[in-house]
């Protein structure tokens, strides 16, 4: 986590929203998947109404992508965690609506890479 980043929430790994800009922040670590299945539920399912940002970079565990970064099993747990029924259910039961980046940058009025 960087150093804009709260310390108690470096320190304890919980999720928090930066009402800022809206961005939910929850730890880019090397938790379980357990873990960071909850983590990641607990922070949808209670989040207030309104614009939020999670932005999550998922992946496979694989040789390509340990090829060209060391967060390859990271981003693996994301991938599984946000495919996983159960927070897929979650996720519509608590109204949240998912969109792109593409779509969000659309909705900022802001020009989209290639268009």
């Amino acid at each position: 986590m960087g150093p804009g980043v709260p310390a108690k929430l470096r320190i304890t790994g919980a999720a928090t929203v930066n009402n800022a800009n809206g961005l939910l922040l929850v730890p880019y670590s090397g938790e379980s998947y357990d873990v960071k299945k909850k983590m990641y539920t607990d922070a949808i399912t209670t989040t207030k109404p309104g614009v939020r940002y999670l932005i999550i970079h998922c992946g496979y565990n694989n040789e390509e992508l340990q090829a060209i970064t060391t967060s390859s099993l990271i981003r693996d747990t994301d991938r599984r965690v946000f495919t996983d029924p159960a927070v897929i259910e979650a996720v519509k039961a608590s109204g949240v609506k998912i969109v792109s980046w593409k779509q969000v940058s659309e909705m900022n009025g802001k020009k989209v890479a290639g268009k």
